[in-house]
């Protein structure tokens, strides 16, 4: 018996853009990078001049995954518990202040 290997076409994989084209959906390019959750309820803030996403989600329990924009700087970060915009401002300045800069 011969074993063949697979070698997948290229934009052939499941999560690709070409795949959600052919089932008839639109990829949605700025939100690419946010974490995956069970909500699709984002919500912006403002702190100090500075754009955040924020969202809620589950990662071993309740967690609000805090996103600062634009996308391309690639800072998420997560915090135990559905927080409000108030608590998040006072996560992002007290125990992430590096995402201000």
């Amino acid at each position: 018996m011969t074993l063949r290997r697979h070698h997948p076409r290229p934009g052939r994989s499941p999560n690709s853009p070409e795949a959600a084209l052919r089932a008839g959906t639109r990829p949605l390019l700025h939100t690419g990078r946010v974490p995956a959750t069970s909500t699709d309820r984002r919500q912006r803030l403002e702190i100090d001049g500075k754009h955040f996403l924020f969202q809620h989600g589950y990662r071993f329990g309740k967690v609000t995954y805090v996103t600062r924009l634009p996308l391309d700087k690639s800072m998420t970060v997560f915090a135990p518990g559905h927080l409000s915009a108030s608590e998040v401002e006072s996560v992002v300045r007290g125990d992430n202040p590096w995402m201000l800069d």
